[in-house]
């Protein structure tokens, strides 16, 4: 095969494939590998150690270079949405499943999902509650009265 023809050919396929793939990295690469197919071209390189010598220079000199500096004047758009999920969750009401006493922990509903809980009042099985913090996987609940307390 043609070397020019290799490197043309690898050069549309990485373009191709940067609107498949997110990361502005592989537009970067074929524009590297459309450059050594360029070179070949014109006979400025001839052979596969000079041209993948060339593509390798020119390829991280692109990503390492011309990536970062494009990627600061065109920003992609990021939103991080808040992970913490004590945050959202502390003042959430929810139902008691399994009765909950000072001594002995118990069982709530948040999120869909059953959860263990622990309060310092008794707690019975179909009454709400507010979460006010977490010790671990443990969700610490008060009862509703005592929740509308809370700042």
């Amino acid at each position: 095969m043609n070397q020019t023809l290799f490197w043309s050919i690898l050069a549309a396929v990485c373009l191709l494939a940067e609107f498949l793939v997110p990361g502005a990295v592989l537009g970067f690469v074929g524009v590297a590998a459309a450059l050594v197919g360029l070179a070949e071209y014109f006979g400025w390189v001839d052979g596969w150690v000079p041209s993948l010598t060339l593509f390798f220079v020119i390829a991280l000199f692109m990503v390492l270079v011309v990536r970062t500096l494009f990627l600061r004047f065109f920003p992609g758009d990021t939103h991080v949405e808040n992970v913490e999920e004590d945050e959202d969750a502390h003042g959430a009401i929810v139902e008691v499943l399994q009765d909950i006493t000072p001594a002995k922990h118990g069982r709530i509903r948040f999120r869909d999902t059953s959860w263990e809980a622990e309060s310092d009042e008794t707690l019975l099985r179909g009454e709400k509650a507010v979460i006010v913090n977490r010790s671990g996987s443990l969700w610490i609940v008060q009862s509703m009265a005592k929740g509308d307390q809370l700042p």
